[in-house]
């Protein structure tokens, strides 16, 4: 996903290992960003529907019982089911053809909403149904909050912490997005990744719909632009580094800077923002932030990840782990270092150094930053045959670093 110019990026960094949510500021203007969604060109589509005309995918049968009734239909574009509830009841169809997930790799995306808005309830994603009693259920709820079940022969167990997303509107469409790695699963709301969880009871299957609601609700829930894709193979993607490794799948650039001085105290949080005026990605890498250089097709990029310990100054800090850094990469040498001072003034440390990772040599700038309880790392780094070109825009990044202490 790609901004555009002269943006600014905020980010609110609940804790060391909450996942981050990145807003683009523009008036009347947001673009958000996913660490790992699956992008039309680097995948495969498994199938779309986005209800613009009549479907037999889907069933338009109303069903009535002690509960109360549900009325289906095809209307303005959308997927509507008119709901007439007596009792607390949960909705699920499934369509009526197949549609196989793929064991790995896969992302489902949905909108939705309840109008008229109800209290308490949900409608939201099927995903690995094996059957009427196993399944995994993303439900996004009127209130904002999201959530992960899995119903295990035919026990619900709640498999992640409820979210709130900061950017749902209740009276419009809503997108959910589940998007998997293996046994790794993360959800989006209108795409900001606000849950990664790991998990492996199910695997493939295929997908449905629910929604539920209590007892008096009167409402109609609508869906719409239901897609399923499968991410193409990618040969460029790091060597795996084994299975029992959470970061298996991650680059070998930032992958040695990960848990190194992790966060002991789950009320570290902090702002930061950087200012970027030329197009980029983004996404989660562990627990860090990467943004790369649209342009440079992810090859040249800046890391921010924060280290926690009691260091003097940020020069102590740079000289332990740059140190560490070094053991893990190849050929590393530092061609110059000096003290120097953040956007805002903080005490800081520069080290710009080149190294060799994976197959590829690189030049590097690592700019450590006296923050609470440790430092920031805003590390540049780019293929040594690419740096000349990419060397301002990542400097004016990195030096547009602040944060709020």
């Amino acid at each position: 996903m790609v901004a555009d110019k002269n943006k600014f990026v905020r980010l609110l960094r609940k804790g060391f290992w909450a996942i981050s949510s990145i807003i683009l500021f523009l008036i009347n203007f947001e673009i958000a960003f996913s660490q790992s969604e699956i992008n039309e060109e680097a995948s495969d589509l498994i199938y779309r529907q986005d209800f613009s005309n009549e479907t037999q995918d889907w069933t338009l049968d109303s069903n009535q019982g002690d509960w109360g009734t549900v009325n289906r239909s095809i209307s303005d574009g959308t997927y509507q089911w008119e709901i007439n509830l007596n009792k607390i009841k949960a909705i699920v169809v499934r369509p009526n053809i197949e549609i196989n997930l793929p064991e790995n790799d896969y992302q489902i995306s949905l909108d939705t909403y309840f109008e008229p808005v109800c209290e308490n309830c949900c409608s939201g994603i099927l995903f690995n149904f094996l059957d009427m009693g196993n399944f995994y259920y993303a439900p996004l709820c009127t209130d904002g909050k999201i959530m992960v079940y899995a119903f295990e022969n035919n026990q619900w167990i709640l498999l992640t912490d409820v979210v709130q997303s900061d950017h749902f509107n209740p009276a419009t469409l809503n997108k959910i997005t589940v998007v998997n790695n293996e046994d790794n699963y993360e959800i989006q709301i209108n795409d900001i990744s606000l849950i990664d969880f790991t998990d492996n009871r199910f695997r493939t299957g295929t997908i449905g719909l629910m929604a539920e609601g209590l007892a008096e609700t009167q409402t109609t829930v609508f869906f719409d632009n239901l897609e399923v894709r499968k991410k193409k193979p990618n040969e460029d993607e790091a060597p795996d580094i084994g299975v029992d490794s959470p970061y298996h799948h991650m680059n070998p650039v930032t992958l040695p800077l990960q848990d190194l001085y992790p966060s002991r105290n789950s009320s570290d949080w902090i702002d930061y923002m950087i200012d970027i005026s030329v197009p980029f990605t983004f996404r989660k890498e562990g627990s860090g932030d990467l943004f790369c250089l649209r342009e440079s097709d992810g090859k040249a990029c800046l890391f921010i990840i924060r280290h926690f310990n009691e260091w003097n100054s940020p020069e102590e800090a740079a000289d332990t782990i740059i140190d560490d850094y070094a053991k893990q990469v190849n050929n590393f040498e530092i061609y110059h270092q000096q003290s120097t001072y953040s956007a805002e003034g903080y005490p800081a440390y520069w080290v710009g150094a080149h190294f060799s990772a994976g197959e590829n040599n690189y030049e590097s700038s690592h700019l450590f930053i006296q923050a609470k309880n440790g430092v920031f790392q805003v590390f540049t780094y780019a293929p040594t045959d690419l740096i000349e070109q990419y060397r301002e825009s990542l400097k004016k990044i990195a030096e547009s670093f602040s944060y709020s202490k």
